[in-house]
């Protein structure tokens, strides 16, 4: 049988709708939780059916992808992308209840990451400015030191433009995060020294005098995630840390320094933007003295273990 496209009816083009505009998910997820729906309706039969299917008939759907039994994962993955049709579906009063409520998700037991310690945070540091390409040596040092004092995410990283880096206040502007949220992240003076070496550098990799990427590629043009990690996972086997390093571990890292060194957990829970499909409520508002002290932590430290080696 073939899927609808996710365009072919009004239902999935109005989910997709509230997706872009009211959730503000990501394009990933939007296609993937659009496509998704797209699957439901062929499962069901029609728009109607969609809306009288029962918790039975949604477990019969979870449990199949393209006629295979789901994995664990999957089957995660599936449950939370009809959940938010149906919930969505519920606030449009097209359903009186959510079939998807008591079921629950799999049990997935995952290895925690270990997260870099001091001297692993300094050693990587040191192996970026000692093997790095002269022309490369200050964007890619201000790359790992951004994601070691600043816990931002990758793709928050690359999307970085000239105009939000403030060094006199020593803060990254406009960082624009999951949902659409938008938020100021705080540098130290480890971060914006190596963020000062690196705008001072970069005109040597500027192609088109309009680019306003601050991460600028051997091309010119803004740094894609996958450079990024590759350069990260490159120079940390150099560094012989002997297990996997991505930029997330690199920001895992970071998150664990802070809590290490006494920063009330709240606190790295606003740095980092982190955000959890059971908790419905906000964080608690966190000043900005508060995140800035935070910071300045992590940097007399990871400046105490480098003197230390």
């Amino acid at each position: 049988m073939t899927l609808p496209d996710a365009s072919s009816s009004e239902l999935c083009r109005d989910f997709r709708q509230y997706l872009l505009e009211v959730r503000h998910f990501s394009p990933r997820t939007i296609v993937a939780y659009s496509t998704l729906a797209a699957a439901l309706l062929c499962h069901a039969g029609d728009e109607d059916a969609l809306t009288h299917l029962d918790r039975k008939g949604v477990i019969t759907f979870l449990r199949l992808d393209r006629g295979r039994p789901t994995s664990k994962v999957t089957w995660n993955l599936r449950l939370t992308g009809v959940r938010a049709l149906y919930r969505w579906l519920q606030e449009e009063g097209r359903v009186a209840r959510n079939p998807t409520d008591g079921i629950d998700r799999q049990h997935i037991v995952q290895a925690e990451p270990q997260p870099l310690s001091l001297a692993e945070m300094v050693q990587l540091v040191s192996t970026v400015e000692t093997q790095s390409p002269a022309a490369y040596r200050h964007r890619n040092v201000a790359l790992v030191q951004v994601f070691l004092h600043t816990a931002l995410r990758v793709a928050e990283v690359v999307s970085l433009d000239l105009s939000q880096v403030d060094l006199a206040e020593h803060l990254l502007r406009g960082v624009r995060r999951k949902r659409g949220k938008v938020f100021a992240a705080v540098c130290n003076d480890v971060a914006a020294a190596a963020l000062g070496d690196c705008l001072a550098a970069r005109p040597r990799l500027t192609r088109d005098p309009a680019e306003q990427a601050l991460f600028l590629s051997d091309r010119g043009r803004r740094l894609c995630v996958r450079s990024v990690q590759q350069m990260v996972a490159r120079y940390a086997k150099i560094a012989g840390i002997r297990r996997s390093v991505t930029p997330h571990l690199l920001r895992h890292s970071s998150a664990t320094a802070l809590a290490s060194l006494g920063t009330p957990l709240r606190v790295v829970q606003e740095i980092c933007g982190h955000s959890s499909v059971t908790t419905t409520q906000r964080y608690v508002h966190v000043g900005d003295r508060d995140r800035f002290d935070a910071a300045d932590r992590l940097a007399k430290a990871f400046r105490d273990a480098r003197a230390g080696l």
